[in-house]
C-alpha cells in the first residue's frame, strides 16, 4: 500500500515534474518566439530604415543634382540675357551712330544743294533762226536783259502766256528783249504768230528743246540778267505780268 502509494506518488511526482517541465519549455518557447518576433520586427524595421536611408540618400543626390542643374540653367539664362542686352546695346549704339551720320550727311547735302540753288546759273540759249530762216546774231544778246520762252504751238498754256508777255514787252519796251523759241517747223511758228497777231519776236531752234535742252514742260520761261544769269524761271507758268516779275525785271535793268 505504501509502496503503491509511493509508486503513485513517484509516478505523480514524475508526471508533475514532466508537466512543469513542459510548461517551462512552452513558456520558454513562447518567450523565445516573442523575442524572435521582436527581433524579426526590429530586423524588418532596421531593413526598412536602411532602405529608406538608401532611397533618401539617392533622392538627396538626385535633388542636389537637380538643384545644381537648375542653378546652371538659371545662370546660363542670365548670361544669355546679359549677352542679348549687351548685343542690343551695341546695335542701338551702332544704329544711333548710323542715324547721326545719316543726318549729318543729309544736312551737308541739303546745305550744298541749297547753296547751289541760290547760286545764279548761267543760261545757254541755243542757236536761233528767224522766221525768214536767217541765223540770229546771238552776240547781240550780250549785256541785255531778256526773257526766253520755250513753247509749242499746240500748248494751251503757251497760248495763255502770250498776252502776259506782250504786256511785259509794252511796259519795258526795247530795254527788255523777249525771245519766243520753238523747235517746230518755221511754217507752224509763223501761223501761230499770225493767228494771235503778236508783236513779239519768234525764233526757230534746230536744237531739240526736250532732248538737247532738257525742257520737260511747256511753256518754260526764263528771265536772264545782263550777265547771262538766270534770275527767274517758271515752268507752265502763265502769269508773267505781276508785281514780282516787274520788280525782278526792274532790278535786272539797274
Amino acid at each position: 500500500m505504501v509502496i503503491a502509494a509511493a509508486g503513485l506518488g513517484a509516478a505523480g511526482g514524475s508526471g508533475f515534474f514532466f508537466l512543469a517541465k513542459a510548461a517551462v519549455v512552452m513558456l520558454a518557447n513562447k518567450q523565445m518566439s516573442n523575442v524572435m518576433g521582436k527581433l524579426r520586427v526590429m530586423s524588418f524595421k532596421s531593413w526598412q530604415i536602411s532602405y529608406l536611408n538608401a532611397h533618401f540618400k539617392a533622392f538627396s543626390i538626385k535633388f542636389h543634382s537637380l538643384r545644381i542643374l537648375m542653378c546652371t540653367k538659371i545662370i546660363s539664362i542670365e548670361i544669355s540675357i546679359y549677352a542679348f542686352g549687351f548685343l542690343a546695346y551695341l546695335c542701338m549704339v551702332k544704329l544711333k551712330t548710323n542715324i547721326i551720320l545719316s543726318l549729318l550727311l543729309a544736312s551737308v547735302a541739303s546745305f550744298v544743294f541749297i547753296k547751289s540753288m541760290r547760286k545764279p546759273m548761267d543760261v545757254k540759249i541755243p542757236a536761233l533762226k528767224t522766221l525768214d530762216s536767217q541765223a540770229y546774231d546771238m552776240k547781240s544778246l550780250k549785256g541785255k536783259v531778256c526773257v526766253v520762252s520755250y513753247f509749242q504751238t499746240w500748248c494751251g498754256d503757251c497760248v495763255k502766256e502770250q498776252p502776259e508777255l506782250q504786256k511785259l514787252h509794252n511796259r519795258f519796251g526795247d530795254s527788255l528783249t523777249i525771245l519766243m523759241v520753238s523747235d517746230e517747223p518755221i511754217p507752224k511758228i509763223k501761223a501761230f504768230k499770225e493767228r494771235f497777231q503778236s508783236n513779239l519776236n519768234f525764233y526757230h531752234s534746230d536744237a531739240k528743246l526736250k532732248t538737247d535742252l532738257g525742257v520737260s514742260a511747256y511753256p518754260t520761261t526764263i528771265l536772264i540778267d545782263k550777265k547771262g544769269k538766270e534770275k527767274l524761271k517758271r515752268v507752265e507758268g502763265i502769269d508773267w505780268y505781276n508785281t514780282e516779275t516787274i520788280q525782278a525785271v526792274s532790278d535786272c535793268l539797274k
